[in-house]
């Protein structure tokens, strides 16, 4: 089987700038072909799914002004994307414009069809984020509700590969999945040579919040699993394409803060256009202001003016006694990314 390039290697067969890319990030509507037990969207979600899809001019206008704007990466995110019909049409006039990067984050449900993968990577697709939440069809079809999609996502990902698609993954780490971890990066890495695993702790909104207690897990729990997963890189011998680790704090992994990549106020931030919503060059900083907060504990922390904080529902359903003030700047363990 063919395995995955590394990030620089991708660059440069894609002519990606070097370092991090601005990125307009499109959802094309909230409408979903998997029923994921964490998603972070509205539980109302499935009444919505027939309305507020993003009308193709619409969309292309955000990418021109997204791209005017400084972008350079395209996110296509959803709900699904890969149910929106226009799909195809829309990665094509992102190369047009001119991004170098053309992504999708996906379930792969769809991808699974060898030639759906080789029509948008024919269109312009080069690089996918496949959501994969464990190494083993139990426990994958169980965060997302689908039997048999665990077969269908490891299928998408071989097709994205056959295709020449430099492939990303993300996790959500849930109560149901987190001793999985080290196992799921070794296969993604191992298996397919992925460089690039996005590791995200739980956001307590939407679905995930209304299946808390099934999928609720505090950080103390899942933290080893955290750390063993992390030393997969080494273990075999890949650097990290980017930082990786998100919804964690350097209080809560001190030395790992250089592998963390959305715990500080941005400097830079990026486009987010929803159905119903424009926030350009504000998708963090709207996210910051509206879902976090800090402990007044956390005033004595090394990192105080430049973090975030943590998330306003976990600390409703954990309180905040696992985020401790650092007083010095941890030295930095395990591997480096690439791109930081």
């Amino acid at each position: 089987m063919k395995k995955g390039m590394t990030v620089l290697e991708a660059a440069k067969r894609y002519h990606w700038p070097r370092g991090r890319m601005k990125v307009c990030e499109l959802t094309l509507s909230f409408s979903c072909n998997a029923r994921c037990v964490f998603c972070y969207g509205s539980p109302e979600m499935e009444a919505r799914k027939d309305s507020n899809f993003l009308d193709f001019g619409r969309a292309s206008r955000y990418l021109m002004a997204s791209y005017k704007n400084g972008a350079r990466m395209v996110q296509f995110i959803g709900g699904e994307p890969t149910i929106y019909e226009d799909l195809p049409k829309l990665i094509k006039l992102a190369r047009r414009i001119g991004y170098p990067a053309v992504q999708i984050v996906s379930n792969g449900l769809k991808l699974s069809s060898p030639a759906y993968a080789r029509e948008l990577a024919e269109a312009g697709l080069n690089t996918a984020n496949l959501s994969i939440h464990g190494d083993n069809a139990a426990t994958h079809d169980a965060m997302t509700g689908i039997k048999g999609s665990f077969k269908k996502v490891i299928a998408a990902a071989e097709n994205l590969l056959e295709h020449g698609v430099y492939l990303n993954t993300g996790t959500a780490v849930t109560g149901l999945n987190y001793k999985n971890l080290p196992a799921l990066l070794r296969m993604v890495i191992g298996r397919f040579g992925v460089d690039s695993c996005h590791v995200i702790a739980t956001h307590y909104l939407g679905a995930a919040y209304a299946n808390r207690k099934k999928v609720k897990i505090p950080y103390s729990a899942q933290l080893p699993y955290t750390r063993e997963a992390v030393g997969v890189f080494e273990e075999l011998g890949v650097r990290p394409a980017f930082k990786f680790l998100s919804n964690y704090l350097p209080c809560l992994l001190p030395g790992y803060q250089h592998l963390m990549g959305d715990w500080q106020y941005p400097e830079k931030d990026d486009d987010l256009f929803l159905p119903g919503a424009v926030h350009k060059d504000e998708m963090y900083t709207m996210i910051t202001r509206d879902l976090r907060m800090k402990a007044p504990s956390c005033k004595g922390c090394v990192y105080f003016k430049v973090c975030a904080g943590f998330e306003k529902e976990y600390f409703r359903l954990y309180g905040g006694a696992e985020f401790k003030p650092l007083k010095t700047v941890p030295e930095p363990i395990g591997p480096r990314p690439v791109y930081s």
